[in-house]
């Protein structure tokens, strides 16, 4: 069985980000928009935990392109007029941000280059998603460079 979700959509609203005792817990509300004869926006719940979380808090604001991946989760809960009712949200497992911050003086993401390195010519390097392995760092560097000849 298979319960895998991906998104790519704006931030509805800057992130909520909430912390515990033991883990940060950020909350986004995400528009897609729907490519069928009833075309609208869909809107949807995402919750990130600790590293993705702190990191889609300080770095993402309302507008924001990002591409979600992670599971759908159901919960069920009742109402304060004693009616049960269900709950949509999905379980980020990794957030990728996709397109740049508005300009505003301040500088609003990871930096495209680390601190002191100089490579001649103003070319960003890709910014990897927030929770990856080595594992899909390598399959990255391979899609890469398979393009790239």
């Amino acid at each position: 069985m298979l319960n895998r979700v991906q998104l790519i959509g704006r931030l509805g609203a800057d992130p909520d980000l909430r912390r515990t005792s033991e883990h940060s817990i950020a909350r986004l509300s995400v528009a897609t928009d729907r490519h069928s004869k009833a075309a609208g926006t869909d809107w949807h719940r995402v919750t990130a935990f600790d590293k993705t979380a702190e990191l889609c808090a300080e770095f993402l604001r309302k507008g924001r392109l990002i591409h979600v991946e992670g599971r759908i989760q159901y919960s069920k809960y009742t109402a304060e007029s004693g009616e049960e009712k269900w709950s949509t949200e999905i379980i980020a497992e990794r957030v990728t941000f996709l397109d740049k911050p508005a300009e505003q003086g301040r500088s609003d993401g990871p930096p495209d280059r680390e601190p002191g390195e100089d490579r001649g010519e103003e070319s960003p390097r890709p910014r990897p998603p927030l929770s990856e392995t080595d594992a899909d760092r390598d399959s990255r560097i391979k899609r890469q460079n398979r393009f790239q000849r």
